[in-house]
This record gives structure tokens, sequence and C-alpha cells, in this order.
């Protein structure tokens, strides 16, 4: 009997100490990784080729990252792909794949000849590799596609969003035109960043962001209308670690005027449904135009190109005119240091810095919160769980005291 018991404690103890390990687990998934890592960024220059630099995590260049392969022109856009491999789209519209532990070049992942006009890339949650592609075979004027890689081979799937006519309502105000950029939220939905296709039928530019289906592709609707908040030749997007929208915008019209320029704009969807709940300046517009520089190093935000949140939480935005990055506060919009992050020039008289992401790893991914109430029967288990760990102390205590 006393055996028994023994054996009964023991298990009620491995019991406790086991349901504590994986509750202490679980806590840890939704932490917030504080973790630093260096910073990549893709740039033009100097000669003969561009290149993918690398900086650690107080701004001080280390060296360029990439090497090898043909020249690197114009970097547009710069992520690890699933296997670990480091994907950089160019300006002569191919893809380079270099190693991701290295840097060295292993090869052109998609040829020169598919892409035209390209200027956005990600990989998909399904692992594929989705492409803003402008000029493609669109029956309104310029292009907008989205095309869709196998993320393994390269090969070529189809068109993941027609351009043109045909995704969405008959006025032609909700179909795909010029594409900036791209998000998928882990709603299953996916944000297209472009041009309403007025501007591409002759008319003034006049920006939008648009809702499909992750999944399908098929369009749902177009929650940002064009002309909302003054968004004005928008080149970055991308979802934060709170699940909100965010958005790089210059803000320049036609004749250099302004209007809010060098802003990076929050919609939030908190809310769960996509719908925001606000829209606001995140980082407000300075005011500064590109054609008033040259500028000094540290003057502030011109042309923000890419937008990315780091390991650290933090926003990273490449400044394209001034050839610096600046870092801002995730939860206020506040500049961090007073300046730029990477000083004007990035190491080695760089210029146009456009794709940015983190060295290991990719950026910082919202996750979303737990809102689902408890079944019955779930609450029945944890309320068991708990008794059971109640009983399994009670009982180690009350087997020292017989001691």
């Amino acid at each position: 009997m006393r055996n028994f018991l023994k054996t009964g404690h023991a298990v009620l103890f491995y019991f406790a100490f086991i349901s504590m390990f994986f509750f202490t687990i679980l806590c840890m998934t939704f932490a917030v990784s504080t973790a630093q890592a260096d910073v990549l960024v893709g740039t033009d220059g100097p000669p003969p080729s561009g290149a993918v630099r690398r900086f650690d995590n107080n701004g001080v260049f280390l060296g360029n990252f990439t090497s090898g392969g043909p020249n690197l022109d114009g970097p547009a856009a710069v992520h690890f792909g699933p296997d670990g491999n480091l994907y950089v789209l160019t300006s002569s519209n191919r893809v380079f794949r270099y190693n991701g532990s290295t840097g060295v070049f292993i090869d052109e992942f998609i040829p020169l000849g598919i892409l035209d006009d390209a200027t956005d890339m990600i990989f998909g949650p399904d692992g594929d590799l989705y492409i803003a592609n402008n000029e493609g075979n669109n029956p309104i004027g310029e292009g907008g596609e989205v095309l869709r890689f196998d993320g393994a081979t390269g090969a070529i799937i189809g068109t993941f969003i027609l351009n043109g006519a045909g995704q969405g309502p008959p006025t032609n105000s909700d179909t795909v035109c010029e594409a900036m950029s791209m998000a998928f939220d882990p709603n299953g939905k996916f944000f297209y960043l472009g041009n309403d296709p007025r501007q591409c039928n002759g008319g003034t530019d006049a920006y939008n962001v648009m809702r499909f289906n992750a999944g399908t592709g098929i369009y749902i609707d177009t929650p940002f209308p064009a002309g909302f908040l003054g968004l004005y030749d928008p080149n970055g997007m991308t979802i934060g670690p709170d699940c909100n929208l965010y958005i790089s915008s210059e803000g320049l019209a036609f004749g250099g005027n302004a209007a809010n320029p060098n802003v990076i704009y929050r919609l939030n969807l908190s809310s769960g449904d996509n719908i925001p709940d606000t829209i606001e300046e995140f980082v407000p517009s300075n005011g500064l135009l590109d054609n008033n520089g040259p500028f000094p190093p540290g003057t502030g935000l011109i042309e923000p190109e890419k937008i990315v949140f780091g390991p650290d939480g933090n926003l990273y935005v490449t400044s394209g005119d001034t050839a610096e990055v600046y870092r801002y506060d995730s939860i206020t919009g506040a500049l961090i240091g007073g300046g730029a992050f990477i000083a004007q020039g990035l190491g080695q008289g760089s210029s146009d810095p456009k794709g940015i992401t983190f060295f290991p790893g990719e950026s910082l991914q919202c996750v979303l919160p737990i809102t689902t109430i408890p079944t019955l029967n779930e609450w029945g288990l944890i309320a068991m769980a708990g008794v059971l760990g109640i009983i399994a102390i009670f009982a180690i205590r009350r087997k020292k005291a017989v001691v």
C-alpha cells in the first residue's frame, strides 16, 4: 500500500512538472523577441555593381554580404526564403539566390525575360514566391499583376492577381494597376498596394490598397480607396508585430508640389476583421521635398522606400534620397537616436537603398491574440488539470511532513 502511495505521489509529481513545463513553453510562444541581428541593405553602387551590405545592430558597416555572380544592380527587395538562402530582386528584372550563411552567389533563381518592371517580392505562407510585375499584358495600359513562382525551383506557377479588368466591380476603380508592394496577414488575406487604374488610363496618380483572398487570389474589396490621407508614391508595405498595416509614402505630386511628404502610415486592423479602426500618421511628415536637396547627413527621411520591423521590434525604413536607414520606436513612432541609424552613403558611398532584411532570419512577425473562448469541455479539462496539480503539491507536502 505504501509503495502504491509512493508511486501515486510520483505520478502526480511528474504530472504537475509536465503541466508546468508546457505552460512555460506556451507563455514563451507569445513572448516578443528582443534578439539582436545584423541588418542587410540592398544598395546601388559604387561601380561596377551594387550589393547587399551588412551592418551590425549599432549601424556600423561590416562589409558586403553578397559576393560572386553577375552584377547586382538595383536590389529592390531582399528576403530570406524558406530554404534559408537569400533572394534578391534586381532592377534588371531577375532574382538572384545567395547562400544564406556566407552570401556566396548560388544561381539566377528567376532569369531574365520573365519579369518586366518588377517592384517587390515576398514569400507567401505557402512557401511560394510572389512578385509584383508592372508591365504585363494589361488591357487598360500599364501592368500591375502579381506573379507566383514555385518557392523551391523558381518555376512560374501562374498569375496570382490578374492585371487590368476583371478584378473588381464594373466601375474599373477597383482593378489592379501599377503594383508597388504586397503583404500577407495572418487572417488569410493578401494586401496589394498599387495605383488606381484611372492613372493607367491617362489620369492623375491615385494610390489605393486592395485586399484579396491569400489562397485563391480572388478580389475581396478596397478597404483603403484612392486618395485617402494624401497617399502618394508609396513604396513599401508590411504587417507589423501588432498585426497592423504600415505603408511608406513619398507624398510628392507632379510639379514638385507636396502632400504629406515622407510619411509612414499605420492602418489599425486590431479588430481582426481588417476594417481599420484608425488610420494615422505613425511617422509624421517632415515637410522635406527631395527637389530641395541635397541634404546634410541625418536631416531626416527623404523618399522612404522599403519598411520592415526588426527582431528588436523597431521599425526600419530605407531613405532613398539620402542613402540612409532610419529606425523608429514600434509603439510611439518616435525616431530612435536622434538621427540616421545607418549613416549617409551606407558604408562605401552606396546610393539608393531599397530592400532591407535581417541576418540571421527575417523580420518580426505578428502573432494574433487568443480570442476564442474555451468550450465547456475545455473548461472542464482546465479545471481537472488545476485540481490534479493542487492534489500533487498537497500530497508531496504531506509526505514530507510524515517523514
